[in-house]
């Protein structure tokens, strides 16, 4: 693809969700492998709830995962009087009702209204007659339709009923327009049937194929509020066309709005960009992902010790055939629009937590990312911690696990295992584990093997059975029931706190 645009557009009024932050990312990586521009537009026109507090968690986000945009960060609020430049010229054309724009005082809401002449639109096509029973009344002007049925209105876009026809209860007809431009307003009681040629509003997105949604079941929108600010469908589209975006990519809860903006981009005369829906983030019930469900949003992730590449990593494997653990470069090399899902994408922090795994055993600055995630560790002698962090990080789910997994290596008053100390039986080896210290101060033990060779030794000298040292061993040199290996555990610790800490307990 040649000339790629593509932009994220959150609305900051919040914490970033990790929803967003994935289309985001699909939007990056798009434009990345199509050498295309990724850009940034802030849609802060929600001046009651967008915070500057909110903004900065987003650059924070974004430059924590490493999405670097280009060009200028454009904010929404900026671009009003284009917006409302725009949407004069929209009403000159003719698309406009709700207020009138030559006079001073613009007396708004000002609504979009679908016109009822869009048979050469490229995204609208008939797909039949259609006669259908309705028992009720109907009122009708030059831009809407409304039934009104035991007490309930529903009013439509009466570009949804081309050629509409209406029947009184005998099935005799009694309307038809011929002419919208020569309707008035019209009411109809004790109504029977109604008869039109249906007509659909179609595009075709890129990874799902054809959408279609029947024009019948569309309304006029309203795109500028009371106090003249543009809405989301207004302002969307328009700095859309400022930007020169070329490829939207956003979540299929926009899907129903994308088939309003087909109307918006054709009423200012520009090319419609593609589309792609990203399907949602659901939780294990299939509903959309929530912050009940768990954390659910970004800076949750990075609180809790997540890696940014990992996170980046998974929320590009939701909703798309992704082979596992893959860097960014990697993502972006083998980008490809068939490996996109239509189908809702699950999270599943297990999964997760898995994949974080992976990056924290194969990090080669595990350290830094450590002391950066807790600087508390900064205190300690950097090559002691370097070992450390070495031979535990195959226990580490996330930077979390550090402190839990590690907390015995540089606190002496770290928390025991007691129901595990009774399954050692302490008392009935005390004599060996003394034997064992003995041997420790006396001789010299470099390597992991020779610390075995001295265990199996004891246990064959005091009738043991293999390994029965290993956990009494355990307990008193780290009060857990689990970790790497007892000699490896030795090693790191040191023989002068290991014998401490064998006396101690016994």
């Amino acid at each position: 693809m040649k000339d790629v645009v593509v932009r994220f557009a959150p609305s900051p009024t919040g914490k970033v969700h990790i929803g967003n932050m994935r289309v985001a990312i699909f939007n990056y990586v798009f434009a990345r492998h199509n050498k295309g521009r990724f850009l940034l537009r802030v849609e802060d026109t929600d001046l009651v709830r967008s915070t500057r507090e909110s903004i900065n968690a987003l650059y924070d986000c974004m430059k924590w995962l490493g999405l670097d945009y280009d060009d200028e960060v454009m904010y929404q609020t900026e671009q009003r009087e284009h917006h409302l430049e725009c949407l004069k010229e929209m009403w000159k054309r003719g698309y406009i009702y709700g207020c009138d724009l030559n006079k001073k005082d613009l007396n708004f809401p000002a609504y979009f209204e679908i016109p009822y002449n869009c048979d050469d639109f490229d995204f609208v096509r008939e797909v039949g007659f259609v006669k259908e029973k309705f028992e009720g009344d109907i009122k009708l002007n030059k831009s809407e339709i409304t039934f009104i049925c035991d007490g309930k209105e529903e009013k439509g876009a009466l570009a949804g009923y081309k050629d509409l026809r209406i029947y009184n209860k005998q099935d005799k007809e009694i309307f038809y327009l011929k002419d919208v431009n020569e309707l008035s307003s019209e009411s109809f009681v004790e109504v029977g049937a109604i008869s039109y040629i249906r007509r659909e509003v179609c595009f075709k997105d890129m990874v799902r194929g054809e959408m279609h949604k029947s024009l019948d079941k569309m309304s006029n929108f309203v795109i500028a509020r009371s106090d003249g600010s543009p809405v989301f469908h207004l302002a969307n589209v328009v700095d859309d066309i400022t930007q020169g975006v070329t490829h939207i990519i956003r979540g299929d809860d926009h899907i129903e709005n994308t088939y309003k903006h087909l109307f918006l981009f054709h009423a200012l005369g520009v090319k419609i960009p593609e589309y792609l829906h990203l399907p949602m983030i659901v939780n294990q019930e299939g509903k959309p992902y929530s912050k009940r469900d768990g954390d659910a949003y970004v800076g949750d992730f990075r609180d809790k010790g997540f890696l940014s590449e990992s996170l980046l990593n998974y929320l590009m494997m939701i909703g798309y055939s992704c082979q596992g653990k893959m860097s960014r470069e990697e993502l972006i090399k083998t980008f490809d629009l068939k490996k996109v899902q239509k189908s809702a994408g699950q999270f599943d922090l297990m999964k997760l937590e898995k994949l974080n795994s992976k990056y924290l055993k194969e990090d080669d600055n595990i350290y830094q990312k450590i002391i950066d995630f807790d600087c508390s560790y900064s205190i300690y002698d950097g090559n002691y911690c370097k070992n450390v962090f070495e031979k535990m990080r195959g226990r580490f789910k996330t930077l979390l696990d550090v402190k839990k997994e590690c907390e015995y290596y540089f606190n002496e008053d770290y928390e025991k295992d007691f129901v595990f100390k009774e399954s050692c039986h302490l008392s009935e080896i005390k004599h060996v584990l003394k034997r064992f210290t003995m041997e420790l101060e006396e001789g010299i033990y470099k390597t992991s093997s020779d610390i075995e060779t001295l265990i199996r030794m004891l246990e064959n000298a005091f009738n043991l059975d293999k390994y029965r040292l290993n956990q009494p061993i355990r307990y008193c040199i780290s009060g857990r029931k689990e970790g790497i290996s007892v000699q490896d555990t030795i090693l790191l610790l040191g023989k002068d706190r290991v014998i401490e800490r064998i006396k101690k307990e016994l």
